[in-house]
């Protein structure tokens, strides 16, 4: 899957799955390194179909380890 920031492909997606403690989808990829900051939007294509999604710093969720 590749990964856009408007009309430029900048990256690729290395993974992806389901996340049940955000409620959604997530995943990493490798993308070009001005291609965006921390909370921009960018869009990834999935079977020829853009979907968005946004930059965050790794950890996606908080851990709640006892």
């Amino acid at each position: 899957m590749d990964v856009y920031v408007g009309d430029r492909k900048v990256g690729v997606v290395t993974s992806g799955s389901v996340l049940p403690t955000v409620e959604g989808a997530g995943g990493m990829a490798l993308i070009e390194k001005d291609a965006g900051a921390i909370g921009d939007e960018i869009s990834i294509d999935v079977r020829g179909k853009r979907k968005l999604a946004k930059l965050v710093k790794r950890p996606l969720y908080s851990a709640k380890v006892k």
